[in-house]
Parts: structure tokens; C-alpha cells; sequence
């Protein structure tokens, strides 16, 4: 067993880090999947995947519970079997709930924070997965290819909330980033062009001051 300490969630209130087995490879991270718990957990799941590891060894990366404090699990470049055919690029995030419920506005304003770290941290592109095997941000039930067994996690109701107020929230998003990045080259370039310019222009000459000559003194008788 070994200890991964970097790819930790800076504002996460819980870090408990399951066991490293070597059947859990490295992984670099470029999709993050959302899930729901299937049920209320105050005490985290840290204990419930603890338990698992001997059997099915199923764990997330972070769980982000309904009044908004986040725990994580595992390092984001430790692989998390959560997703099946993607556990091996995919960041996992359980959310405490039932099925047949809502994101909460704290657990979604946690989510949004913690996305946006991993685009940071990660490079994870901040769009909606366009194929199971792609990049970006997707939910359990989108891809067969991350299922064992047809569900529809993380629920009917949050799946819609991913379409309207998380896609909103990533396209924003990626339009502030795009804009602050035009706004830094642009600005860089006008200082390029003006040290360039600086250095071509020829220097300026002092002119010399000329000193009057007194007229040679007079001799006397």
C-alpha cells in the first residue's frame, strides 16, 4: 500500500484516503462522472467503501453531501472503480441523496467549485462528455459503457439539472476563462511590441554646449 498526498481538494472539510492496492493504478484524470448515493449518508462512505474493498472494490473520489461539505477519498490520480470502463480517466463524485431527489443549492454550488478546481488542477475541459470514452463533465447513467447494470443515477431530476443549470453554468464558464485569456495575450502583445519598439528607435543625441571665447586681454604700455 502506498500514500498519494498531491490531487487533494484544497477546501475539502474530510480527506480520508481509502487503502492504495496495486490494483489501483495511477490515472490521468480528463472526465468527471457525477453519482448519487442512493441514500442519506451524515457519516460519509468512507466506512462503506472500506468494507468493500475485499469484495467488489467499488469507491468515488469525493463525495459532496446535501449541505455542501465535500470528502474525498482517494487522490485524483489514483484510479477510483466507480465507472467500469472508465475508472482508468475519470474523477468519480457521489452525492448524498436518494434517487428520485434534487441537488440541493449547496451541493450545487460545492459541485461547481470543485469542477472548476479540476479543471484547474486536472485540465478537465469544462463542457458536457460527448462520448463515454471523451473528456469533460458527465453523469453515471449517460454512458452504457460505465454501467454494469442499466440505472438511472443520478436520478431523472438531477439529470435535468445537469442540462439547465449546470451546462449554463459551464458554458459561462468557459467563456470568462476564454476572455480573461484573450484579454492576457492581448496585452501582452501591445508590451512586446512596445519594448521592441523601444529598442529600435535611435538614441537621442545631447547636443553639445559650445563655450564662448573670451576675447585675448589687452596689452598695456
Amino acid at each position: 500500500m502506498t500514500t498519494v498526498k498531491h490531487g487533494i481538494y484544497p477546501k475539502a472539510a474530510k480527506v480520508e484516503l481509502l487503502p492504495i492496492e496495486s490494483s489501483d493504478p495511477p490515472i490521468k484524470p480528463r472526465m468527471v462522472i457525477l453519482h448519487v448515493a442512493g441514500s442519506k449518508t451524515p457519516n460519509g462512505l468512507f466506512n462503506w467503501f472500506l468494507s468493500l474493498q475485499d469484495t467488489t472494490h467499488v469507491e468515488a473520489h469525493f463525495l459532496v453531501k446535501k449541505n455542501g461539505a465535500i470528502e474525498q477519498y482517494r487522490s485524483i490520480y489514483v484510479q477510483a472503480d466507480a465507472n467500469v470502463a472508465a475508472n482508468d480517466f475519470a474523477v468519480s463524485i457521489e452525492t448524498e441523496g436518494l434517487g428520485n431527489g434534487k441537488w440541493s443549492k449547496k451541493q450545487l454550488a460545492s459541485l461547481k467549485n470543485l469542477i472548476l478546481w479540476l479543471h484547474r488542477e486536472a485540465g478537465i475541459p469544462l463542457h458536457l462528455a460527448r462520448a463515454w470514452n471523451g473528456e469533460g463533465v458527465g453523469y453515471h447513467s449517460q454512458f452504457t459503457q460505465w454501467l454494469i447494470t442499466p440505472k438511472s443515477c443520478p436520478g431523472p431530476k438531477r439529470i435535468v439539472q445537469i442540462h439547465k443549470v449546470l451546462r449554463p453554468w459551464l458554458i459561462k464558464q468557459r467563456e470568462t476563462i476564454e476572455k480573461a485569456q484573450k484579454a492576457k495575450l492581448v496585452s501582452k502583445t501591445k508590451a512586446e511590441i512596445s519594448t521592441s519598439v523601444a529598442k529600435k528607435a535611435p538614441a537621442k543625441k545631447t547636443a553639445a554646449k559650445k563655450t564662448a571665447k573670451k576675447p585675448p586681454a589687452k596689452k598695456s604700455n
